[in-house]
């Protein structure tokens, strides 16, 4: 098959853009983006789908609600985890029998706390496991952060198929909850967790402390492996990333 862009049913019927890629009827590899990315990811997505399918499995790359070319509504992680298992239920109604997930950064998090039993292994990049506290002064401009303290939501412009990203202080305190025991330990499947060790991020550099000291709670399966010299985004290393992912799959999820 080639690829495909179609469209899916999310959590509360928004409706989800995604790309459908690959031959195995059997096997898929269903991508999980960022915070406020897509399921492009600036390309690298696109990349490691190719290489997913080159070695022999099916792919899947869709936008959550609020994303990319899919429907408006607020980013939550509550949603983003409606909407993974809805794209899950669609997977399964394919006949897909052996799923992973492949989620970067926010959608390693999501891919964590969906904890969804059909999901046979997990590679995650720049997965966050333990709660993160942002200045977000730093991070969003001053009308969008006024516009969540006065009116409950703000809206943060975009570019691509979509005006604004709709933000509300759900979408910034998910950030900052949740206990690593209790999310990782529910956790019972193989997970591959890759971090860079780049020191101009020392954002990464403090997310990746944290999940080494949440490696404990996984699966005795689970590796953490650190790819040198990359940032947050992996950009440069995507060959390397889909190396480690491809392997890691052939022995939990076989395509």
């Amino acid at each position: 098959m080639n690829a495909a862009e179609i469209a899916l049913t999310g959590a509360h019927g928004v409706r989800l853009a995604a790309i459908r890629e690959g031959d195995n009827p059997e096997a898929i590899v269903v991508f999980a983006h960022g915070f406020l990315s897509d399921k492009h990811a600036q390309g690298r997505f696109d990349r490691l789908s190719a290489r997913y399918v080159e070695a022999g499995y099916s792919t899947l790359r869709f936008d959550f609600s609020g994303c990319g070319a899919s429907g408006n509504a607020p980013i939550t992680d509550r949603r983003r985890i409606d909407d993974l298992r809805a794209v899950l239920d669609q997977v399964e109604a394919w006949g897909f029998r052996r799923i992973a997930l492949h989620g970067h950064s926010k959608g390693g998090s999501v891919s964590l706390r969906a904890r969804d039993p059909r999901v046979s292994a997990m590679v995650l990049t720049g997965a966050r496991t333990a709660p993160v506290y942002y200045d977000w002064s730093k991070h969003l401009p001053a009308d969008v952060l006024a516009g969540i303290r006065t009116r409950g939501r703000g809206r943060k412009p975009a570019g691509g198929p979509r005006a604004f990203h709709l933000l509300t202080q759900q979408s910034l305190d998910d950030f900052a909850t949740g206990d690593p025991q209790e999310i990782l330990s529910a956790v019972d499947r193989p997970v591959l967790l890759m971090y860079g060790d780049a020191p101009h991020d020392p954002e990464e550099l403090m997310i990746a402390e944290q999940a080494a000291r949440g490696m404990r709670y996984l699966s005795v399966e689970s590796r953490l492996l650190t790819i040198h010299g990359a940032d947050h985004s992996m950009a440069g290393h995507i060959d390397e990333v889909a190396d480690h992912g491809i392997a890691w799959l052939r022995t939990h999820c076989p395509p």
